[in-house]
């Protein structure tokens, strides 16, 4: 016995086997076909600005890091080594957060760019609270794996929901995005 079930146009079925040879009007889609399909919508717009606004947001992060570690050497008085470390810490843990990014296959894409974010979010902000050295060190590492797991799950995100006509451009737009974020941060050092 099958359920049906109707949607718009199409007859989607919970099928076995001797079902698929007996019944000629039921139609099974890959996964790609069936996102073509569907064609372009306002949800993909949605995922679009989000994935651009990721790129954006992590350049952003990452570019003003790089202008403010002169203010950072001099308050804290860093040798260029540490200096050094400290930009390093936030590149390994970027590289951390990118070979997690296989958690988005267990947990979903949502929850890991979801737990990118807060983690970009939370330890930025206490970033800036950081007592010592080490502490701002260990922040911009988290910071950094928050970026590598968001960007990178952002990008999967945007190559799986979207029609394949649609795909290159997105992943156009979000680079477009990072490159404006880099911008913007360039604008504002120099007023």
């Amino acid at each position: 016995m099958t359920d049906l079930v109707e949607s718009s146009d199409y007859s989607l079925k919970h099928i076995n086997h001797e079902d698929m040879e007996d019944s000629g009007d039921t139609r099974v889609l890959s996964l790609d076909e069936a996102f073509d399909e569907i064609d372009y919508g306002v949800f993909h717009t949605h995922v679009i600005i989000l994935v651009g606004l990721t790129h954006a947001c992590e350049s952003i992060e990452l570019g003003m890091m790089a202008f403010l570690q002169e203010c950072i050497r001099e308050e804290l008085n860093l040798s260029y080594e540490a200096e050094a470390l400290l930009s390093s810490s936030a590149f390994g843990g970027q590289i951390i957060g990118m070979l997690c990014t296989s958690a988005a296959d267990v947990y979903g894409r949502r929850p890991i760019v979801t737990c990118g974010w807060i983690c970009v979010t939370v330890f930025g902000i206490a970033s800036y609270f950081s007592p010592d050295y080490y502490t701002l060190v260990a922040l911009r590492a988290f910071v950094g794996f928050g970026i590598g797991i968001s960007q990178t799950t952002a990008y999967d995100v945007a190559c799986e929901l979207l029609p394949q006509a649609y795909r290159s451009r997105a992943t156009y737009i979000g680079m477009v995005n990072a490159v404006g974020g880099g911008l913007f941060v360039n604008c504002i050092v120099l007023h």
